[in-house]
Formats: structure tokens, C-alpha cells, sequence
């Protein structure tokens, strides 16, 4: 059976002279809607990038900016190991699949920040809260990924790694798993986006520091410069995470499946 399979295609942030068009007409707009707009409502490009500068040079924006990313990061991580755990377990386990996945489904359907205020209830305003909602909304994509990729994996290939004496934990891990790559590849990049999201609803809902805390405590104090500085920071760390994932990725991800797996087939069934 043959299905078409997701690729990992380029950043969103492009490559050539192409994207400069696309980013000189947001900066024309933008300074046309900050002319246009009351003194104060809409600060103009310049203002903004003086105040990006003075945030980087402050050791207390810096901070906070790395406790972001260590949170997304921690949550990102556990979200994912889990999400493939369950993927497995679902896509190869049909007993699971039928119990389990319409548990999973239903929690699915929640959405991720509206578990905020309970966290808060159950394990309070620390790390831990926030770092069970990025895990939470990072599950499920990941999941998905991998049930659906586990299942499109040709029959052919499992039958070939039987015929090799692979036993059902073999074929498993030295099959399955990684002729879905590309499918938990993908899962994981959507994740990434998902992984911000809600390290943003974390920190809003209640925090005492991080880049988003930092960008409403400016709100308050009316330095509109400096929240538009502190969103653009925080696009630029998403977007430079999704890049930096399909570079990694394109590096150390085997290929989708090929003579290289089947030897490593008929190497684990000869030591099993």
C-alpha cells in the first residue's frame, strides 16, 4: 500500500530576496496606520526597534525571556515524549486504541488554556502549572502524528521484518516507529506553535515572570513601544524555533524507510 507521506518543507521564513517584499509591505502599512492613528495608540516602526534595543540591554527582560523558553522547552519535550508513547500504544495495541482514544479524542476537543484556572487550583501559580498546559496542548498534535503514521506504514514492510524473525517489540521499534518519521516530524513541528501558545496563556493567566508577564506589566504601564517590541521578540523566537527544527531535523532524521532499517531488522532478530 502506498500513501503520500508529509515532508519537511521549508521554514515559513523563507529563503531568497522573495519574503524582503513581503516584510517591506507590512513595515510601509504599519507606518501608515501609525501615521494615521492617535499619538501613543500605534507607535511607529522606529520606536519600536529603540525599544526592542533598551529591553535586550535589560537584565530583567532577559531573564524573564529565558524562563520563557525553558518553559517551552520543558513542556515541548514532555509533551512530545508522551504524545509518541500514546501513539504507539494506540496505533499497535487495539484494545488501547478503542478505550483509550476516545478519551483521547474528548480531551483533544478542550482547549488547552481553559485548563488554566484548574491548574492553578490543583498545583498553584509555580512552574508546575504551566508546565502541564504546554505538555497538555503539545500531546495531541504529536499523538495524532504518530497514531496516523503508524497506520500508514506499508504492510509489506512489516511482513519483510516477520520473515526476518523480528518479534512484535522489533518490529515495533525498528519498523514502525521509523518508517512514520515523517509523520511524527510533522506532528512535532505543529507542536512547536502549539508549545507557544500556550506558554502565552500560561504566563497571562498567572505568572510572576516570563517574556508574556513582562509584555502585560508593560501594557498596564501604557508602553506601547515596548508590547509591540516584546510581540515581535516573541514571533522572532517562535519562527527561529520552527527553523531551527527543520534544520535539525533534515540533519538527523533517518530516511523514510530503506535497506539501512532492514539490516538494523535483521541484526536486532539474529541478537533477539
Amino acid at each position: 500500500m502506498t500513501s503520500s507521506r508529509p515532508v519537511l518543507e521549508s521554514s515559513p521564513l523563507g529563503s531568497g530576496w522573495r519574503p524582503i517584499f513581503g516584510v517591506l509591505a507590512v513595515m510601509v502599512t504599519w507606518e501608515v496606520v501609525a501615521t494615521l492613528s492617535p499619538p501613543g495608540l500605534f507607535p511607529h516602526l522606529l520606536k519600536v526597534g529603540a525599544a526592542l534595543v533598551a529591553m535586550c540591554s535589560d537584565v530583567v527582560f532577559l531573564r524573564d525571556t529565558l524562563l520563557s523558553l525553558q518553559r517551552a522547552a520543558i513542556g515541548y519535550a514532555a509533551g512530545c515524549i508522551i504524545g509518541i508513547l500514546f501513539g504507539v500504544a494506540t496505533a499497535t495495541m487495539p484494545f488501547l486504541g478503542t478505550s483509550i482514544g476516545p478519551v483521547l479524542r474528548w480531551a483533544r476537543s478542550l482547549p488547552p488554556i481553559a485548563l488554566a484556572p484548574f491548574l492553578i487550583l490543583l498545583v498553584g501559580l509555580g512552574e508546575g502549572s504551566k508546565l502541564i498546559l504546554i505538555a497538555f496542548g503539545v500531546l495531541f498534535p504529536v499523538w495524532i502524528a504518530t497514531h496516523t503514521g503508524l497506520g500508514e506504514v506499508s504492510e509489506k514492510l512489516v511482513w519483510a521484518a516477520r520473515s526476518l524473525g523480528a518479534s512484535r517489540r522489533q518490529v515495533v521499534r525498528l519498523v514502525l516507529v521509523p518508517a512514520s518519521t515523517p509523520f511524527i516530524l510533522g506532528g512535532r513541528r505543529t507542536a512547536i506553535e502549539v508549545a507557544f501558545t500556550c506558554l502565552v496563556g500560561a504566563e497571562i493567566a498567572g505568572a510572576t515572570g516570563g517574556l508574556m508577564y513582562r509584555i502585560e506589566v508593560y501594557r498596564l504601564t501604557f508602553l506601547t513601544d515596548r508590547v509591540v517590541a516584546g510581540l515581535v521578540l516573541l514571533g522572532c523566537l517562535g519562527a527561529g524555533a520552527d527553523w531551527l527544527f527543520v534544520r535539525v531535523s533534515k540533519r538527523l532524521s533517518p530516511g523514510i524507510f530503506g535497506g539501512a532499517q532492514l539490516a538494523t531488522v535483521r541484526r536486532g532478530a539474529r541478537r533477539g
